[in-house]
Parts: C-alpha cells; structure tokens; sequence
C-alpha cells in the first residue's frame, strides 16, 4: 500500500514539476492552437440540420379499411407496427427517391459534382448518404433528417421525401391492385356471360311452358283431377301433354334455376371483391401521419466550433507534452555519459535534493485530520468571513436581483380514444405528439412567447432561441405507470397553469386534425361509392318498375300459380299475364335479385359515409386528466439554500487549498 501511494506521489510530482519546466512552450502551443483551430472552424461551411417526424401508417389495404363491418377493427387510423417502420425505411432509401430527389434539386450540380468525371453517381451517392439519413425512434415514428448549406433547401428536401415514400408506396400497391383489379374483373365478366347462358337456357324452357316446376305441377294436378271428375277428356288430353313437356324439361328447370340462384351469390360475391380491387387500383391515400414538418431552421447546426476548438487545443496540448516528455528522455539519455570530475557530480546531486520548488509530502499531511484542524484553528477567522461573504453572495446570487424566480405548474394525464397497434404504447404515441414543433408554434402564438420570453423576433435565430427557451422551461415525460406528466416554470404562476392546459388543449386539437384528415379520405372514398350504388340501384328499379307498369309483374312465384290457373280455365287477362311472364319473368327474376343486392350495398355504404361523416363531426377529448394543473403558491426555482450551500462549501473547498498552499511554503522555508 505504501510503495503504491508512494508511486502515485511520485507520478503527479513529475506532472507538475513537467508542467511548470515546460510552461511556456505549452502555452505556445495551446495558443498556436487555439488560433488555427479558430480560424479552420470559421473557414468550415456551415449546415443546417432540417426534419420530419411521423408515423407510418397500417399496410392494410384501403378496400378492407373502408369496407370492414366491424368498425373496431379498421385500421385507416392504425398506426404502423414495427414491421411496417422498417418497410417504411426501406422505401425511404429506394433508388426510386434518391433519384426524384437528385432531379428535382439538380443535386449533381448543387453537391459541385463533375458528370463528365469517372465516378459522378457513386460521389453523389456518397454526399447524398452524408446529408440524408433516415432512423427510427423509441416511440416508433421515423425521423427524416437533412443537412444543407442552404437552410430552405434543406426544409423542402426533407418534406419531399416524406410526400415522395407516399408516392412510391402508392406506385408499388396500385401495380399489384392493377394485376389483381384485372384478375377479379375477368372473373367479374365470365360469371356475368355463365348467369346470361343460364337465362338463355331458361327462357328456352320458359318457350316450351316451363317456368316455375313447383307451382305449375301444383296447378297441373288440381286441373287434371277437375278435368277427369267432369268427364272433360279434351283437357285432360292437354293437361297431360302439359305434365309431358313438365316431367321431361321439369328437371332441367330446377337445375338451372339452382345455379341461377348459385351464380347470382358468387356475382355478388364476385362484385364486392370488385369494388375492393378497383379502390385499391384506382385511389391514393397517404401511407403516413406527419408528426412535425420540416421547418426552414434559423441556426446552423454544423460546425460546432466551441467543440472544434476545445478539441484541437487539448490535442495540442497533449501531442506538445508528449513530445517535450520524449525530448527530455532524450536530453537525459545524451547526459547519462559518465563526468569526468566526481565533485562536479556530487554538487549537482546535492543541489538537487536541496532545490524543490513545493514539497509534495508537508501538502499531503496537511490535510490529516490532525494537522487539518490545528490549521483550521490558526485561519479561522479567515475562514469564517470567507463563509460569510460566500454565504452573502450566494444569498445574493439566488435573490429575485439575479435570478428570475419561476414557479411551477403540472399535470398528469392518460391518452384515451386512440389505440395501440404495434410494440409502441399510447403513451409513447402521445409523448410524440405533445414534443411536436406544431403544437410548440401554437403556444408560441397563444402566449405570444417572443415577448414573454423576450426574444426578438426580427432575430436570424429567433425560432431556435425559442425552442431552446421553451424545452428550458417545458418538459413533458413518461412517468413509471405509463402516463405522462407536463411541467410547466414560468415566473407568473397563473401563465404557467393555462400553458399546461393550452398544451393538453392543442394535443387533443392535433390528433382530432390527424384523424379528421383520415377519415375525410375514407369519407370521400364511400362517398364515390355510396353515390355510384345509389345509382346502380336506380338504373335498377327503374328497369323493375317498368317491367311492372308495362307488363303488371309484381311477384313471380305468387303469379305464376295464379296466371296458370287463369290460363287453364280461359281467363284472357290471365293468358296475357300468362304470356308475359313466360317471356319477361326470368328477367324480371334477374332484375328482382340484382336489386336485392344493390339495395343491400346502398345501405352499407349510405352507413358508411354518415359513420365517416360522424367522425369527422366529433368533438371528444383524447386526454383522462388524472391530476389538474393550479396556480402555484410558491416558487420551484431557485433552490435558494441549495445554491447558498454549495456556494459557501466550493468557497471553502478552494480556501483550503490555497491555505494549504501557504503552509507548505512557509514550512519548506
């Protein structure tokens, strides 16, 4: 333990006593450095740093968003899960991008790249990948960032890569919905010509007399026993002609009038997958939810040239003593040569032990315990006017005269009305929004910060003199049971409270607009639905109603038993009738269940749109205030005692030290 402690004594005696030999050259060197290092963080192009925070969106398809019964379930408002960030990512750093990207902003020319060089695309992919990045944060959303020499060029690029992935998600989703639009509408069009082979084929049978087997083999049998109990042979002659045609085409009629029901489900079936691969084919919908845009930024973010100066002077610094350590083991090595004249040698060795410029081992006793209080005791009333005034000044330093006292104001609160969909919480979603630049230029404008805070507006930096003052005295954080607290310090304890409840305010405000925007899309989606069902069941009651008026169908299978006892018993008006529903009564059967259909997909899309229509014409709140915010009654900052303690122990700390100082000199004298 001794020989360690004496090893440590002995490392910081010989950095010292290096330090002092060496001074001057070393503070040549940190000046020189300080100087170069100034002037290289001047000549360095300044660039500012631009982003855009948002959500991805579900991948779902739109069709199974807008078309889903269950409204729980529709994912229009989802948010990505972690899956679809990373794909969102990967489309962010497509060829597809970068190339739009380079076109629209003649990045070959604005990166001063030669395209008659060797290599221009792979430089250009080089800038591109230094000045463009893309990453993935805590809470699941995507942060688009780009740095520019040119502030609003940066900005522009930035929100245009967001606008560009909801281009190219699009482009990639249509040409497959294309394909599959293509697919379901051949399919569409066969079932349409095998439906209208079968109404051929029935109205065939229906030529013959075959229209209805159940309710004319009814009829049949009723007027063949009434034509046998009167003794009628020439109409029991017909009917039986009649029961003929019906027992050999009978079968047939049942068969086709199976599959008509059959083939008119799976069109129906057929025709909702058609509406859905034609919404998906033909509309376009953003892929995303922006957070915060891209702002023109006020201050430069790159170079930092208090660090670039720090840096290269501690480099320096240590690089000269590294070199003036090697010089002087060279110096001794040069000196280590044997002298020829002993008593030479002996008088340096003499010298040397005697000169000493501090002794390092009165400095390390001092401060035991013993020696400590005895010196304590001799400077004490030193010392205690050095804790008086230190205390003063901290007293001082930590009155109204100096610092501002700020009092503070809080909630807490849980999100509500929104939904998880993937590994991020509610919670995390909220905070994304509550730090979002939206809200933060709200209460800029509500509070009319500049002046509150005192900023100038006509400042180049007035936007990040704000931001850096508002996250001063605004934070918002996930507490340990996943809610999340605002504080608020602001030196008027009223401001403070209405600030934490202007932010809940403009939070609730953000996601309202965020899910109106949504479902604005998805409304005006049903609405183009909605009217075009609208007006494919009119086109169909139309044809209905006449085929009514101008040949007096109403009910198929209740006329059709009527018409043929009428027709068997000479009735004009029922032979008629007869007729007409021997030629017009499968049409009509056709028209009756396309109608049944249409009229069933009207009145889902007609509650589609009016629930769409809700939503946007909602006003709730998407916050549970579990603790509100109230003036505060006492400052939170300053700590008055606390800067007063530490105040008057630094104060004392550095005392002793230079009484320690004191005492080994007057000792070693």
């Amino acid at each position: 333990m001794n020989s360690t402690e004496e090893q440590n004594n002995y490392n910081s005696s010989w950095l010292f006593d290096f330090v002092l030999r060496n001074l001057k050259p070393l503070i040549v060197i940190g000046v020189t450095a300080f100087i170069v290092s100034l002037i290289i963080a001047f000549l360095l192009p300044s660039r500012f740093r631009a982003t855009v925070v948002l959500f991805p969106a579900t991948s779902e398809p739109i069709s199974k968003s807008l078309l889903a019964e269950n409204q729980a379930v529709k994912g229009l408002l989802n948010f990505g899960t972690a899956d679809e960030v990373e794909q969102f990512l990967q489309v962010l750093y497509s060829e597809d991008i970068r190339k739009k990207i380079t076109q629209k902003y003649d990045l070959f020319t604005h990166y001063d790249i030669d395209t008659t060089e060797k290599y221009p695309n792979t430089r250009l992919g080089r800038e591109y990948d230094n000045n463009i990045s893309f990453r993935s944060t805590e809470y699941l959303s995507i942060e688009i960032e780009v740095f520019d020499k040119d502030p609003k060029l940066a900005a522009a690029i930035a929100n245009d890569i967001a606008d560009y992935a909801d281009s190219t998600i699009n482009n990639m989703q249509h040409e497959r919905a294309q394909k599959a639009f293509k697919l379901v509408e051949f399919e569409y069009n066969n079932a349409l010509q095998e439906l209208d082979f079968i109404q051929d084929s029935l109205q065939k049978l229906r030529d013959l007399g075959v229209f209805n087997y159940e309710a004319q083999s009814e009829v049949f049998s009723d007027a063949y026993a009434t034509a046998i109990a009167k003794g009628n042979k020439e109409g029991v002659r017909e009917l039986e002609e009649k029961f003929k045609i019906l027992a050999k085409y009978g079968g047939a009629y049942q068969n086709f009038s199976e599959m008509i029901t059959n083939e008119t489900k799976r069109i129906s079936q057929l025709k909702q997958k058609y509406v859905e691969a034609k919404i998906d084919a033909e509309q376009n919908i953003p892929h995303k939810f922006v957070v915060s845009k891209a702002e023109t930024p006020e201050k430069e973010y790159y170079p930092i040239r208090w660090l670039i100066v720090l840096g290269s002077v501690l480099s320096a610094l240590l690089f000269g003593a590294v070199v003036l350590s090697m010089a002087e083991q060279l110096k001794k090595k040069v000196q280590a040569i044997p002298v020829r004249f002993p008593e030479i040698k002996a008088l340096i060795s003499k010298i040397d032990k005697k000169v000493e410029l501090f002794n390092y081992d009165n400095m390390e006793s001092f401060f035991k315990n013993k020696r400590l209080i005895e010196v304590i005791n001799r400077w004490k009333i030193h010392l205690a006017v050095i804790t008086i005034v230190s205390a003063a000044m901290g007293v001082f330093i930590s009155s109204p005269i100096v610092i501002t006292p700020k009092f503070k104001s809080s909630t807490i609160l849980y999100p509500v009305n929104i939904y998880t969909y993937s590994e991020e919480s509610t919670t995390e979603q909220m905070l994304q929004v509550l730090n979002s630049n939206d809200i933060k230029e709200k209460m800029l404008k509500a509070f009319d910060l500049a002046k509150h805070y005192k900023i100038n507006p006509k400042d180049p930096q007035f936007y990040t003199n704000f931001l850096g003052e508002y996250d001063e005295n605004v934070s918002i954080n996930k507490t340990e049971y996943e809610s999340v607290e605002i504080r608020v310090l602001d030196k008027d304890p009223k401001i403070a409270c209405n600030m934490v409840d202007s932010i809940i305010s403009f939070y609730d405000q953000k996601i309202a607009s965020l899910h109106r925007r949504k479902h604005g899309e998805a409304m005006e989606i049903s609405l183009k639905i909605f009217e075009a069902k609208s007006m494919e069941l009119d086109s169909l009651e139309a044809k209905l109603n006449e085929l009514r008026q101008k040949y007096g169908i109403l009910s198929y299978g209740t006329q059709v038993s009527e018409a043929t006892r009428g027709e068997l018993s000479g009735n004009n008006a029922a032979k008629e009738l007869f007729k007409n529903l021997q030629y017009q009564g499968g049409y009509y059967q056709r028209l009756d269940t396309l109608v049944r259909y249409a009229r069933r997909d009207y009145l889902y899309f007609k509650n589609q749109y009016e629930t769409e229509q809700r939503e946007i014409n909602k006003n709730i709140s998407y916050s549970q205030i579990i603790s509100y915010p109230f003036p505060a009654d006492k400052k939170a900052y300053p700590v008055r005692w606390a800067i007063v303690a530490i105040t008057v122990v630094a104060s004392l700390i550095f005392s002793l030290i230079v009484i320690s100082l004191i005492e080994s000199k007057r000792k070693k004298a």
